[in-house]
């Protein structure tokens, strides 16, 4: 009697997480990766960007102040490196299921800020990682 309810319970348990996995779809997201010459790039593993940022620029190996910074809400879903043209490189996952709005702070006293400077976003619609 209890080998058949073990059996049943892990049947049970087995159809239950086949059924709750296809239930929640698939969250639509972005790759998004900073690319600046030179310096230290840091990806927040937090999801929401209430302590820190989730994408932040240092100018060198020792700085403790970021030149740039950048939050996306409502939420990241973390940091992933991938293959995009032969190269790895780090990216941060974006949630964009319902809408994605993006802060860039850049600190004036950096030597990357420039009043003439603007910030551009590329969009692009091919997978970065090919089957």
């Amino acid at each position: 009697m209890k080998k058949i309810f073990a059996v049943f319970s892990i049947c049970l348990i087995m159809i239950c997480t086949v059924f709750a996995s296809g239930c929640f779809g698939v969250v639509p997201a972005a790759w998004v990766h900073l690319n600046v010459e030179g310096g230290r790039v840091y990806y927040s593993t937090d999801m929401y960007a209430q302590t820190r940022p989730h994408i932040r620029y240092y100018e060198n190996e020792e700085d403790n102040y970021s030149a740039i910074e950048i939050e996306f809400l409502p939420r990241i879903l973390g940091p992933e490196t991938v293959e995009y043209e032969g190269e790895e490189i780090q990216t941060t996952i974006v949630d964009i299921s319902r809408y994605c709005d993006i802060r860039v702070t850049v600190t004036k006293s950096s030597a990357i800020y420039s009043a003439e400077k603007r910030v551009y976003l590329n969009f692009s619609t091919e997978p970065m990682v090919q089957d």
